[in-house]
C-alpha cells in the first residue's frame, strides 16, 4: 500500500506540473527514490536506471542528446561504484552528454563549506571520474 501511495503522489505531481510522461525508481528503506519527468513532445528512451542513475537518451525534433540523472551514494566508501558506472556510460558516449544530479562529492577542498579540510587523495576517484569523461562543470 505504501508503494502504491507513493505512486498516486508523484503521478499527482506529474500531472499538477503539467507532465506527461516519467521513469521512477522506487525508494529502498530509507533512501529516496528517484524520478524524471517530461513533456509528451520530447521522445525519451531510458537506457538504464538504478538507484543512483537514469541514463536517458533524448530526440528534440532533430537534436539527440544524453542525460544522466545522478544521486551520488551517501556512503563516502560506496561512491566510487557510482564514478565506475559514469565512467562506463562516458566511455562510450560520442554525442552531447548532460549529467545533472547531487553528486554527494566534491572536486576540492575550495568547494567545501565548514569543517575541517579533507585529504587532497579523497577527491582522486571523482576527480579521475570527471576527466575520464570529460566533463565539463556549467
Amino acid at each position: 500500500m505504501e508503494t502504491k501511495q507513493k505512486l498516486d503522489y508523484i503521478e499527482s505531481l506529474k500531472n499538477s506540473l503539467g507532465y506527461n510522461e516519467l521513469v521512477t525508481v522506487e525508494p529502498v528503506g530509507l533512501s529516496g527514490g528517484l524520478v524524471v519527468m517530461w513533456k509528451s513532445s520530447y521522445k525519451v528512451e531510458v537506457l538504464f536506471s538504478d538507484k543512483r542513475i537514469i541514463d536517458l537518451k533524448i530526440q528534440v525534433g532533430s537534436m539527440v542528446f544524453f542525460l544522466s540523472c545522478i544521486y551520488g551514494d551517501p556512503v563516502p566508501a560506496m561512491r566510487n561504484l557510482v564514478w565506475e558506472h559514469i565512467t562506463s556510460i562516458g566511455m562510450e558516449q560520442d554525442d552531447a552528454w548532460v549529467l545533472v544530479g547531487d553528486f554527494n562529492e566534491l572536486l576540492c577542498n575550495e568547494e567545501k563549506l565548514g569543517g575541517p579540510p579533507r585529504a587532497d587523495s579523497s577527491f582522486w576517484d571523482f576527480r579521475n571520474m570527471v576527466e575520464n569523461c570529460k566533463l565539463k562543470e556549467i
